[in-house]
């Protein structure tokens, strides 16, 4: 096809050795306006040159792809692969390499931002191809408090970990670690005691992904600290109640706290008026008896 850049042989070309493999170069950056494909006789395996990439230049041999990139071409070039995972070396620093899998293609993007550097690109590994869900088991929130929680749960294949959660199945928070492992367990924290949250958990990995059902928990409610009543005492270590006696308040007795519960004031004795009266009728009834013992003594004298 006229105007379109092969890999197979390209018009116009420089030829540049890197490592013994010949990386064909236009004085111009290649520019790939449709996809192209790159056999590898080694494996066999067929990669793509994603359509809009662009290299200063490009070499295949058995095994691997060439790419190199300067400053100056002013874009990037993505390879797909989906039959092998894909590693990469390069000559020098000054650009990334990005990989990633979806749907069992294997995905490579290469840019560069200073200097001029070669990428040489093995396949190897079907880790992206063969991929399939975790699987998620032995879901369970622990180390429930009024305001945390932990939600832990397993999965077949190493994955990352997302929790969302809220208040309603609509969630509305989320938490993630990227680390992938199977035995999971993300923290929550800032919760509202005695509430219901709802959670769903999910695990993804090499481009694959699996979510939960709707999962419940509650958490703890505040309860108020206690010390058993209290009295006003050395020990004591609870809260003093106060009552009324006669008329008057008095720190009352309590049965804990580790004070003994005694009142270190006594109730008041009772009105002087009222011990006056009794001392009176006391004394009024002596005098009575003593004046029937007088009578007695009277009329026994001659």
């Amino acid at each position: 096809m006229r105007g379109r850049p092969r890999v197979e042989a390209i018009v116009s070309l420089l030829v540049i050795l890197v490592g013994g493999v010949a990386l064909h170069a236009q004085a111009a950056p290649l520019n790939f306006s449709t996809a192209e494909s790159i056999t590898l006789s080694s494996y066999p395996t067929t990669l793509t040159i994603a359509t809009s990439s662009v290299a200063d230049a490009l070499g295949v041999n058995a095994t691997s792809v060439l790419v190199m990139l300067s400053n100056t071409t002013r874009g990037s070039f993505t390879l797909l692969s989906p039959s092998y995972d894909l590693s990469v070396a390069t000559s020098s620093g000054g650009g990334t390499a990005t990989i990633s899998c979806n749907a069992g293609i294997e995905s490579l993007l290469l840019s560069q931002t200073t200097g001029s550097t070669v990428y040489t690109v093995t396949p190897g590994g079907t880790n992206c191809a063969s991929a399939s869900p975790p699987n998620i088991t032995s879901i369970g929130a622990t180390s429930i408090t009024t305001n945390s929680a932990t939600i832990a749960w397993t999965t077949n294949i190493p994955g990352d970990s997302t929790v969302s959660y809220g208040t309603t199945i609509s969630y509305g928070a989320t938490s993630t670690n990227p680390t992938p492992v199977t035995a999971h367990s993300v923290p929550l924290s800032n919760l509202n005691a005695s509430t219901l949250y709802h959670y769903a958990v999910a695990s993804s990995e090499y481009g694959t992904s699996t979510t939960s059902g709707d999962n419940t928990f509650t958490t703890a409610a505040v309860t108020s600290g206690s010390g058993g009543g209290g009295s006003v005492s050395a020990g004591g270590g609870g809260p003093v109640s106060v009552s009324s006696q006669y008329g008057s308040p008095y720190p009352s007795g309590g049965g804990g706290g580790g004070g003994g519960g005694n009142s270190l004031i006594p109730p008041p004795a009772a009105s002087t008026a009222a011990s006056t009266s009794s001392l009176l009728a006391e004394l009024q009834s002596l005098e009575a008896e003593l004046a029937a013992l007088e009578a007695q003594a009277g009329n026994r004298l001659p």
